[in-house]
């Protein structure tokens, strides 16, 4: 009973203020962490037709895995530590009605390098999740190797494409759309007007198209 009553306590003060609450018991000494979940759902998308949903957590220094239930209205707990996670929501039913119809598709959202030392809320950004029946992107090798002085890349940049089907796809005409910005929170960018805001719309730097003619 007295486990019951620190845990209801603690998840009321953490869901409040996401702040710990003080505990001298013994229950601490796992050094658990509450976790709790912001869902950020694409537009059209209601919870009410989420199904299924789960977020797996990952430790990445001891490889721990734990799976938690991000429509939940209770705390999670997590040991401390650093957590890449992905989570998944495998029925989603969209209606249409217009055709009298429904569609069902699959969410997606991910995270990686998560430090947890205190009570947190962890925002989960939802986005649709591709079929993977055709062309995807199988390695995306930004980065460029470093020099003899170790102070640079040569550029050997690349980004290789997989055909994921089993089915002969052209690709032909497709455009690669490399964003003006920086993927980084602490960018130089300004943004000037919504049209280049990076939470509304994409802004591409260069776009590259492989050339054909259909079927070359």
């Amino acid at each position: 009973m007295k486990y019951l009553i620190l845990k209801t306590a603690f998840s009321v003060c953490a869901l409040a203020a996401m702040t710990a609450c003080v505990d001298d018991s013994q229950d601490d000494i796992n050094d658990n962490i509450a976790v709790a979940f912001a869902n950020e759902w694409p537009d059209g998308i209601s919870v009410s037709s989420v199904r299924n949903a789960e977020v797996t957590m990952t430790e990445r220094n001891s490889g721990q895995t734990i799976k938690l239930d991000p429509l939940s209205t209770e705390m999670g707990t997590l040991p401390m530590g650093v957590y890449d996670y992905e989570a998944t929501a495998s029925l989603i039913t969209i209606e249409i009605p217009e055709e009298a119809s429904s569609v069902t598709k699959k969410l997606h959202a991910s995270g990686t390098s998560l430090t947890l030392t205190a009570p947190t809320q962890i925002r989960l950004e939802w986005f649709y999740e591709s079929s993977a029946e055709s062309l995807l992107f199988s390695e995306i090798y930004a980065a460029g190797s470093p020099n003899a002085t170790a102070t640079g890349g040569v550029r050997d940049t690349y980004i290789r494409i997989y055909n994921n089907s089993d089915q002969t796809v052209y690709a032909d005409g497709i455009g690669i759309a490399e964003s003006a910005f920086v993927n980084a929170k602490a960018s130089t960018f300004e943004i000037l007007t919504p049209a280049n805001d990076r939470q509304i719309n994409f802004t591409a730097g260069t776009i590259w198209v492989i050339p054909g003619r259909g079927k070359d």
